[in-house]
């Protein structure tokens, strides 16, 4: 009986010391996490009366984002993690979309998909149909814009996705054209067909990295664009394709790795269409040096120089770049960046703060977490289903059409 009596003690004097440190282990966790929330920053424009009545529209601006515990300060996991899985914990986004196909006057084929909300939640008002152009490599099948199209459509939006040429391997080539992130005349024909065949007068831009340099140059480099754009938004670029071509060759913060990442994607989408580009007389192409090719700038040289007819290279980084064009909208826009984004350096944000500097009714915000395109939130290891910025947009969208219609009124 001494011996069950001392068992039963030391058993008890465990339990106590699992409690403590349990205590202790929740205490510390909710301090890290109270540590880690933080709201967004906004820098705006100088028309406060509208930036404050967007602000005031949605409580996403100022509630507090709170990255997942375990990995979500981290740029590197939530840039990773966006790149494997797109989304995390989501719902799987059923939502069903018509494709439509285009014959561009070059003869190549340009393709957009529009989703569409169930018809119980459907918005009143026909306008309001959102158009995004997705991040490089990526189109309506990818696994955030599908989700993202989703959310949207949820809350009574309709959707339509550019599918960036090329990209979507089961669409086969007419012409031997891969996309770039600086030819625009696709997306001009995605805008002005969806306009007329939809019959609405404007469209709300959402670009995603590389997709918002697109959207944006399309944008600013001829103005008059945006007469059809009630506003426009970009998440994660970087606008300054020059700069990022010199930071992409360093070491610092891993962007050589992401570097090939980003190279292996590219390479994937050329290579899927390899028969039909040798078909169409694309036979100035050395196959073999792109499959060994490890940096988005050696596939530049050895493919969209050949494909494009680019002379040179800087020239054409410098004309894809979206900063160059920036300071010429003048409709609504926000930029989001994460400042932990390793693709995206602080160096890189110049752009959108000159954005804010001429246009009044632009906004600029940045999260100290969040990586590239990540924003996961809430949970311990689980983030939630819907991320930070897909909730951001919603607010941001949202609010600033009641208040540009409030104003029309």
């Amino acid at each position: 009986m001494e011996t069950l009596s001392i068992t039963r003690g030391t058993y008890l004097h465990f339990l106590l010391l699992l409690m403590l440190i349990s205590i202790v282990v929740f205490v510390y966790t909710l301090a890290i996490s109270e540590g880690a929330a933080q709201r967004p920053v906004i820098e705006a424009g100088s028309d406060q009366t509208f930036i404050d009545r967007v602000i005031g529209g949605s409580s996403v601006f100022t509630e507090k984002y709170v990255p997942t515990m375990l990995w979500g300060r981290s740029g590197h996991f939530q840039t990773v993690l966006h790149a494997a899985f797109g989304r995390i914990g989501t719902e799987d986004p059923l939502t069903s979309s018509q494709r439509v196909h285009l014959d561009a006057p070059d003869g190549s084929r340009v393709t957009y998909d529009l989703f569409e909300p169930e018809k119980s939640k459907l918005k009143s008002s026909s306008a309001d149909m959102i158009l995004v152009v997705p991040g490089i490599g990526n189109h309506a099948e990818t696994c955030y814009i599908r989700a993202y199209s989703h959310y949207m459509t949820r809350h009574g939006f309709r959707v339509a996705v550019y599918n960036h040429t090329g990209a979507l391997q089961d669409e086969e080539l007419k012409k031997p054209k891969i996309f770039s992130f600086g030819h625009t005349e696709d997306l001009a024909l995605a805008v002005s067909h969806l306009l007329a065949t939809e019959r609405i007068k404007k469209v709300i831009g959402v670009g995603f990295s590389l997709g918002g340099n697109l959207l944006m140059k399309y944008l600013g480099e001829r103005p008059e664009r945006q007469d059809h754009f009630h506003l426009c938004v970009s998440v994660c670029q970087g606008y300054d394709a020059l700069k990022a071509y010199e930071l992409f060759l360093q070491w610092g913060g891993l962007r050589r790795a992401y570097n090939l990442g980003l190279c292996n994607n590219y390479k994937k989408v050329i290579l899927s269409h390899k028969e039909s580009l040798i078909k169409m007389g694309a036979d100035n192409i050395n196959w073999d040096r792109i499959s060994f090719s490890t940096s988005m700038h050696e596939l530049d040289e050895l493919f969209t120089k050949k494909i494009h007819g680019i002379a040179d290279l800087q020239e054409y980084y410098w004309w894809s770049s979206s900063k160059n064009y920036i300071h010429n909208i003048r409709i609504p826009a926000l930029a989001v960046n994460a400042l932990d984004d390793p693709l995206v350096p602080e160096e890189l944000l110049e752009a959108p703060r000159r954005l804010i500097k001429n246009n009044p009714r632009a906004m600029f915000v940045t999260m100290e977490y969040g990586g590239h395109l990540g924003f996961y939130e809430g949970g311990y290891v689980i983030p939630d289903s819907v991320s930070w910025i897909d909730r951001l947009l919603l607010g941001y969208i949202s609010s600033a059409l009641n208040v540009i219609r409030s104003e029309e009124a």
